[in-house]
């Protein structure tokens, strides 16, 4: 592990996991058997190991295990310094329950996130209890917090918004920048170019929940927002190399074929130049 400050995967996966629940198709059937087949939903760790600071970017279901992966904290601190939280939705939020008396017991752990989403959590039981009893405050993402040697921002993102906004956010380090957008309906109509996000940072980790519309053939693809891999990647393929390399795939619905390492699609995506987030990634920043 290296000792500068640095971000490391721990989830690759859309909201709901790998295997994903009452899916016994051939995605989900092989980890079910064998749980070591399976993934946790997206999820970047901030590290800073010369103080032993440690922040999410999300807050998962799988909130105890990706924890756990950190290992254990330095002594006197607590088991992370804080969560950021793109939306209010499951794999994203959920998590934050668990920092409450139940589970971790956090003491005044701030977690950040845009306005409707601090709404939410303040105003609505049980995410409300977290506040009273002096779990979690509520901090503003918009004011561009600086999480020890990581300075962040966000920018808002086209997603469906029953709960929240969805922020895209970016980490920068003392040396590099990482995006993370795990969440976006697409990107035409929309008035930023994924290119010119792409260029801006140094690392990029791009909604991928599905790879083509084949996928997902029991239904509508029409009613189902995201882009889709391929998409992407032909909206990007004009790039130089070196950009097209700054893409990290990440937040791959269960039946994503490139969770498979082996798979056609994965050979696709990397022959074609791009990146591929898995977990117990380790980036410099």
């Amino acid at each position: 592990m290296t000792n500068a400050p640095h971000l490391v995967v721990l989830g690759i996966a859309q909201d709901g996991g790998h295997p994903q629940a009452g899916c016994w198709r051939p995605c989900c059937a092989p980890a079910w058997e064998d749980r070591r087949l399976g993934h946790l939903p997206a999820c970047l760790g901030l590290i800073d190991p010369s103080t032993g600071g440690r922040w999410l970017l999300d807050a998962t279901p799988a909130i105890s295990e990706q924890i756990a992966r950190l290992g254990p904290p330095q002594s006197g601190k607590q088991a992370i310094d804080g969560v950021v939280v793109t939306h209010a939705h499951l794999g994203h939020v959920l998590g934050v329950l668990h920092l409450g008396r139940e589970a971790l017991g956090a003491d005044s752990l701030p977690v950040y996130g845009l306005p409707r989403l601090r709404r939410m959590l303040s105003e609505n039981l049980p995410w409300s209890l977290l506040a009273e009893h002096g779990h979690c405050t509520w901090e503003a993402l918009e004011d561009e917090p600086t999480l020890g040697p990581f300075a962040v921002r966000s920018i808002r993102v086209p997603h469906r918004g029953e709960a929240s906004e969805t922020a895209a956010v970016f980490a920068k380090g003392p040396n590099k920048t990482a995006l993370y957008l795990p969440d976006i309906d697409r990107w035409h109509g929309w008035t930023t170019d994924v290119a010119e996000l792409v260029a801006q940072v140094d690392f990029a980790f791009l909604d991928a929940t599905f790879f083509d519309d084949r996928e997902i053939g029991w239904r509508d693809p029409a009613t189902i927002p995201h882009p889709r891999v391929r998409d992407t990647m032909d909206r990007l393929q004009h790039l130089p190399d070196a950009e097209r390399a700054k893409v990290r795939f990440l937040h791959f619905n269960h039946t994503n074929p490139m969770l498979d390492r082996n798979s056609a699609e994965t050979q696709e995506v990397l022959a074609r130049g791009y990146g591929i987030a898995r977990e117990g990634d380790v980036i410099e920043l």
